[in-house]
């Protein structure tokens, strides 16, 4: 079932599901058997789809196997226009997914490519065929870029497509943007599937950046347990700029480098800054230093220190604070923000600087 194509939608929805199954297995604890039947649905239309049964492992299934396996299933039926059931009566589960009833001859058709696009390669052919799914469910999207995603121990081309998720509120859609953070990620591992590529999505708030990329090693933390921070850089297509050194915001995120390279563990050069004209400093916590009072009193004094150079280059910063990785990036930029990156989500453990007002997270000092 590794193989899947576009003659047989429903057959290859399930292909993908057993795929995915099989690579969350360290994750979801459930391994499905190799050789799973895979039955045909046939009414007066002929062949209206395919079904599955899978076991139960001996205990049954847990609540957070039958999630993942009832996310990723209703995912799948974004991507081919298909309808799915999953029966959960019995131990076991049958999943059978069909075509609609009513579908026009079109409906699975893709969208023509340009050559010029087809060139691009399949990351970029994933965030079109990505981006054209989310706009059909209300989500905005903007045009793919190429994009280098950088993480504390390596990097990774390819290209990435922000959307914004439908809706504008933020406190009222609590809960409907915790499920868009759940399921877009599922929906890019779909897409990722389709083309043989990998992929990742950065959520944040109202916003999020789907990513993808041909490095087969890299893992998406859809399959990966470990916190890790991701930036995306915009991609240069030439040489370096000899300018791209003498800007102010190199220059502060090289100040703040210097005053802090014994507090914290710094990324080696400042890095083009994603949605604003500026760059960005990585700032790890070192080992050995831990809890609130702590992080909250480097975040005060690295806090000064931002506004300090803000009025020193007549720029402005703004500092994030990733809990989990236990991270600080701080972003010197010009002009104005982008609006989008403006509606990430500052809720606790997030500092923001922005035009010389603070916004600091729940307890922090200052």
């Amino acid at each position: 079932m590794s193989k899947t194509g576009t003659t047989a939608p429903a057959s290859a929805a399930l292909g993908y599901l057993l795929n995915f199954l099989d690579d969350a297995a360290k994750m979801t604890g459930y391994l499905p058997p190799k050789n799973v039947e895979v039955r045909e649905i046939l009414d007066e239309r002929g062949i209206s789809g395919h079904s599955a049964t899978l076991p139960a492992p001996r205990n049954g299934f847990t609540g957070e196997q039958k999630e993942a396996l009832e996310n990723y299933a209703k995912t799948l039926t974004y991507w081919r226009n298909l309808l799915v059931e999953l029966d959960w009566s019995a131990k076991e589960v049958v999943i059978t997914f069909k075509r609609p009833a009513e579908e026009s001859e079109t409906a699975e058709q893709p969208k023509k490519l340009t050559w010029r696009e087809k060139l691009k390669g399949k990351p970029y052919l994933a965030t079109r065929v990505a981006g054209q799914r989310l706009v059909e469910q209300g989500f905005m999207v903007r045009e793919p870029v190429p994009v280098t995603m950088v993480t504390v121990d390596y990097s990774v081309n390819g290209y990435a497509v922000m959307l914004k998720y439908p809706g504008t509120g933020r406190d009222d859609h609590a809960g409907i943007n915790k499920a868009y953070d759940k399921w877009v990620p599922l929906l890019a591992d779909v897409v990722a599937r389709s083309f043989e590529i990998k992929c990742e999505t950065v959520p944040d708030g109202l916003i999020s950046t789907m990513f993808f990329t041909k490095d087969k090693r890299y893992v998406s933390a859809v399959y990966n347990n470990s916190k890790e921070l991701r930036l995306f850089v915009p991609r240069r297509n030439k040489g370096l700029d000899p300018i791209f050194f003498t800007k102010v915001t190199y220059r502060a995120c090289k100040k703040l480098a210097q005053r802090y390279k014994k507090d914290f563990n710094i990324s080696k050069k400042p890095l083009a800054a994603w949605g604003v004209t500026g760059h960005s400093l990585v700032m790890d916590y070192k080992k050995g230093a831990g809890g609130k009072v702590v992080d909250d009193s480097y975040i005060y004094n690295v806090r000064l220190m931002a506004e300090k150079l803000m009025k020193q280059f007549h720029i402005l910063a703004s500092i994030k604070h990733h809990v989990e990785t236990r991270s600080l990036v701080v972003t010197f930029y010009t002009g104005s923000a982008d609006k989008w990156m403006q509606m990430g989500r500052h809720s606790d453990g997030v500092a923001v600087i922005e035009h010389g007002s603070v916004t600091e997270p729940a307890g922090s000092r200052g």
